[in-house]
Formats: C-alpha cells, sequence, structure tokens
C-alpha cells in the first residue's frame, strides 16, 4: 500500500494518483506543490462551512424550532389550492389554515416588516431591489403553504418541489400579465417616457403607472391626468409647416362635456370658475387664449409640449418647443383638443421609477 505524502490516505500500489486527494503518489515537486495546494484549500472550505454549519445544526436541534416548522399530527385534509390562496391574500393566514400557528405569525410579521421598509424607503435608488425581495418572499411563503398541504395530506415533496412552485407562481403571474395585454384588455401599465414630455414634471425614463380599467364603470372628470391619443394637428412658423401627430401623451382633463373653459393671459376658468394648478393642463402658460363649450362626448385636452422624439411627420422645418409660442399659428386651434372618450387610454395614477422620481400624480 502507497501512503499519499499530502493527505496520508492508503492506496493500492497500482495506483499513480491518490484517490481521496488526487496528489501524485510520486515525488513530483511541481505536482505535489500543487495537490498540496489543493488540499489545503478543500480544508479551507470545510472549515468556512463548519462555521456557518455549527450554529445552524444548534438551531435546528432547538425543540421550539423543529415545532415551528413541523407538520401538526393531527391534521385533517388541507386543501393546498386554499393554503396558497389564503397566503396571496394575506401572507400567514394560509398557514395558519394548516394548523401551524406559530409559523403564520413568523411570516405575517416578516412580511408585515418587509413591506414597512419598502414604503419607508420608497424613494431610495435601491428600493427596486427590496420590491423584488418582497416578491420572491411572497412566491416562498405561497410555494411552503402548497407543499406543507401536501405533506398533511400524505404526499412526499422534496425541497426541490418547493423551489419549482416558488418559481411557478411567479411564472403564472407573469403569463397572467402577458395574456392580459396580448388580448388588448390591459388592466394596468407601465408606461414609460421616451422624452421629456413635460420638463420639471415628467421626464425622459420615468415610468407611469396607468390604470386602463379607471373609466371602465365611470366617466372621465376634469382635474384627471390621462393617458389620451392627441388629434392631428399642424404648426405653421414663417416658411416652416409642420404635421405633428403624438400616438399617445399625458395630460390633465381641463373641461368635459357641457363645460365652458376659457383661457385669459395666464388664468384658465371652466365655468366662469378659475382654476388652481392641480386644474390647469401642465405646461398650459403658453396656450393661446381660448374660449369655448365642450361638445357632448368630447373632454378638452391640450397638448402643451412638442418635444424631439414624439415622431411628428415633418412636411417642412420641425418646431419644438410649446404649444402656442409667439409667432405659430395653429391650424383648427383648439378644435383639435377635443378628445373623445374612446381615445382616452387610461388614467395616470403615479410615477413608480425611478425610485427617486415616485409621487403621485
Amino acid at each position: 500500500m502507497l501512503a499519499c505524502p499530502v493527505c496520508g490516505f492508503r492506496n493500492p500500489d497500482s495506483n499513480e494518483r491518490c484517490f481521496r486527494c488526487q496528489a501524485l503518489l510520486g515525488r513530483n515537486q511541481d505536482e505535489f506543490e500543487r495537490s498540496e495546494s489543493r488540499a489545503q484549500s478543500r480544508l479551507n472550505r470545510d472549515q468556512l462551512r463548519n462555521v456557518w454549519a455549527r450554529p445552524l445544526e444548534w438551531l435546528t436541534r432547538r425543540k421550539w424550532i423543529r415545532n415551528t416548522w413541523a407538520i401538526p399530527d393531527t391534521s385533517r385534509h388541507k386543501f393546498p389550492f386554499t393554503a396558497g390562496l389564503l397566503t396571496i391574500i394575506l401572507p400567514g393566514s394560509g398557514h395558519f389554515y394548516l394548523n401551524q400557528r406559530v409559523k403564520a405569525f413568523l411570516f405575517f410579521f416578516a412580511w408585515l416588516a418587509v413591506v414597512g421598509l419598502c414604503l419607508f424607503t420608497l424613494k431610495q435608488s435601491w428600493n427596486n431591489y427590496l420590491l423584488l425581495f418582497s416578491l420572491i418572499l411572497m412566491a416562498a411563503m405561497w410555494a411552503d403553504a402548497v407543499v406543507s398541504a401536501n405533506v398533511i395530506n400524505g404526499h412526499s415533496l422534496p425541497f426541490r418541489h418547493g423551489v419549482a412552485l416558488g418559481f411557478a407562481f411567479l411564472f403564472f403571474a407573469g403569463v397572467f400579465a402577458a395574456a392580459l395585454q396580448f388580448f388588448g384588455s390591459n388592466i394596468i401599465s407601465f408606461t414609460k417616457l421616451m422624452v421629456d414630455e413635460h420638463p420639471g414634471e415628467m421626464v425622459r425614463g420615468d415610468r407611469i403607472l396607468v390604470n386602463h380599467w379607471a373609466y371602465l364603470f365611470k366617466s372621465p372628470k376634469p382635474g384627471d391626468l390621462v393617458l389620451y391619443d392627441p388629434q392631428r394637428f399642424t404648426i405653421q412658423k414663417g416658411e416652416d409647416l409642420t404635421s405633428v401627430n403624438i400616438e399617445r401623451y399625458f395630460q390633465r382633463i381641463v373641461g368635459g362635456p357641457g363645460d365652458h373653459v376659457q383661457k385669459a393671459g395666464r388664468t384658465y376658468y371652466r365655468n366662469g370658475v378659475s382654476l388652481n394648478e392641480v386644474n390647469r393642463p401642465i405646461s398650459g402658460d403658453f396656450l393661446p387664449d381660448f374660449d369655448l363649450t365642450v361638445p357632448a362626448g368630447s373632454y378638452f385636452i391640450p397638448v402643451t409640449t412638442i418635444t424631439p422624439g414624439m415622431g411628428p411627420a415633418l412636411i417642412s422645418g420641425a418646431p419644438i418647443g410649446y404649444v402656442g409660442e409667439p409667432g405659430s399659428i395653429f391650424a383648427g386651434w383648439p378644435a383639435t383638443a377635443l378628445v373623445k372618450s374612446n381615445e382616452i387610454m387610461g388614467k395616470a395614477l403615479a410615477i413608480i421609477d425611478p425610485p427617486t422620481h415616485r409621487r403621485w400624480l
């Protein structure tokens, strides 16, 4: 038998390398030193593993910790779907349904702490990572509830099945959202601005949360900030003539059907009452004066800015800036600001990304 010069393992005489550490049994100095280094690295990894494994082993031996995760022996048949659904509605309630009360309270307060931390740091640049962690935590709790219900019912599910269920939760949530978008039935969307649509208010890179079902059972009202499809209009400035066709735009509703709206100087009026800042159009100071009554079925929602990237179809020249700037002629104004209800795509609720710009709209 040949004793390994590195680890001391006894090998058959026919071996060229050690079974345990793969060191050469001969005395090639270079190979010997490399083998010794590999053996030492393995030893260091084992020692590092023991640093965290021993405390974990000590914890798992504690009776109260084992009882926290133990499956109750007296539990009757439980429905995995019910356990998972309750967990989604209120974290911890699914485990309470499974008679795992201690685990239910632990999950509930852990979820509460994470949500509280998310809200407290809502405008921090790293908040998105915390939100992602909260979603992963929800998936883990859902998977644990489903697996525990199956174990109570006598089915043996290994840990990897629980991990697979967690990913399945995220997968089905994504498929549901994608299917809604594919069939044109968006409930909500996160619309990213590709231009500085309203400088100082809504800038390039902002992601806007839009509720597309906001007007499913009610009508839009003045003051709402909406996403809509403006009518095509033309701008003439000197010899330059530009046809502008913006596909989507964010703006506040100034007036609804039957409202008498007007602008005199920098003051806006609706039915004779001056409007405060939150009811005026964004960037609306440059709009030309107007006085009109909004016809039935329409809303007065003006385009106020034209910025590079909005995709105007150029006939000649490219006037960019605020609608109503001196020297410009707007054909058909203000009739082009009258928008049909079916051209309103949804109500803008908030800027949700980047975190530093988050605010309600």
